[in-house]
């Protein structure tokens, strides 16, 4: 009687074997089951780490067993059951961050890419218009992902954010959410990048790589979204930011490479803008490069004299008033 072995919690556990009997003619007992060994686990402070194992078979059998026969509602109660299990087991079990991320992480993918196999996220029910197969699990999942994220140091928060970019592309195959999905994923793709801790760009070219995944989601906008009218004026403000933050970096610096980096994107834009006859991108681009060619070449027209800017400006009112005469004849 004073072995653990006889401690209550460890008959909870073997309740499961029962219950998967009976969970096959009726699922509340199954749930009941289920329930009482989660709850085994969670007030008994003295279980070892291995009672994770039968905590997570039992978890995999009954949901499963709940998705596949359409108990929405149980499955939602399991996955609820479920989801502290990784905070708990790192409080109780003293694991280090790499540990209690990585078995995170790992038991999400695993487990998302085995249901992403056989069934979508969201799936409504064949001759059945009001009913819908629900993967509640795989939708809850985000809560306990983004509180380890928060906690976590930069590498497993890029991580997490990759992993929220694969959790967000599940909602793709759901129609109606599928422009959605691909626009956050998009967004969180850009994030994951500028948070990455594994590679240290030089200097000089340092900005411009930062802001080439944002010029890349607002090129991805205009795929998503093709039928929108206000996906280009949207896509025009971003790729304006970043000409303008490119911009704000060469004229403070004054760096002669800066210059001519935003000189040659500017030209390469113009010149695509010419080949797509686009008369808004050329304007701000030929403007932007006229703008920096005269800032940085600034000291050689302040040193020309004031009749020089005069004589400039009246041969050009000479021509503009002798192509408006030629127009009129």
């Amino acid at each position: 009687p004073g072995s653990p072995w006889f401690d209550w919690t460890y008959g909870a556990y073997l309740l499961v074997l029962v219950g998967l009997i009976l969970a096959l003619s009726l699922g509340s007992a199954g749930l009941t089951v289920f329930l009482c060994t989660m709850a085994a686990f969670y007030w008994n402070p003295g279980l070892s780490v291995w009672n994770l194992i039968p905590c997570l078979a039992s978890f995999a059998v009954f949901y499963v067993m709940f998705y596949r026969g359409g108990n929405m509602w149980f499955h939602l109660a399991a996955a609820i059951a479920v989801l502290p299990l990784p905070l708990a087991a790192a409080l109780r079990y003293g694991w280090t961050e790499n540990q209690a991320c990585g078995f995170t992480g790992a038991a999400v993918l695993i487990s998302g890419i085995l249901f992403r196999y056989y069934r979508p996220i969201l799936r409504q029910r064949e001759n059945v218009p009001a009913a819908w197969d629900v993967d509640w699990f795989h939708i809850l999942v985000i809560l306990p992902l983004v509180s380890l994220a928060l906690d976590a140091g930069r590498g497993w928060r890029f991580a997490y954010t990759v992993l929220a970019v694969l959790y967000v592309l599940q909602y793709a195959a759901v129609k109606p959410l599928r422009k959605g999905s691909l626009t956050i994923a998009s967004a969180l793709a850009v994030l994951a990048f500028w948070i990455q801790p594994y590679i240290q760009w030089p200097d000089l070219i340092r900005l411009e790589v930062q802001l080439a995944p944002a010029a890349l989601f607002s090129w991805s906008l205009a795929r998503i979204w093709k039928e929108e009218a206000f996906i280009p004026w949207f896509q025009t403000a971003i790729c304006c930011l970043c000409l303008g933050a490119m911009a704000s970096d060469a004229l403070s610096t004054g760096a002669v490479w800066d210059a001519l980096i935003l000189e040659a994107v500017n030209l390469a834009v113009f010149l695509l803008a010419h080949m797509r006859k686009c008369l808004r991108w050329i304007r701000i681009s030929g403007i932007i490069m006229i703008l920096v060619a005269l800032y940085m070449t600034k000291d050689f027209w302040l040193s020309l004299s004031w009749w020089v800017y005069l004589l400039a400006a009246g041969l050009g009112l000479i021509v503009f008033a002798a192509g408006n005469e030629m127009k009129k004849r």
